[in-house]
């Protein structure tokens, strides 16, 4: 959401998850799919 590239740095994903920082594409997968995750036809 932040245009800093500090905060990118920062703030990364690897960050966010040692942190138990819930990762939300995980659950709107959950809660569309009842935590079946479907693949994703690449065309």
């Amino acid at each position: 959401m932040s245009h800093n590239k500090i905060v990118h740095r920062c703030l990364n994903n690897e960050w966010l998850k040692e942190q138990g920082v819930p990762e939300m594409k995980e659950i709107w997968i959950k809660l569309h799919y009842g935590g079946e995750s479907r693949p994703v036809a690449v065309v």
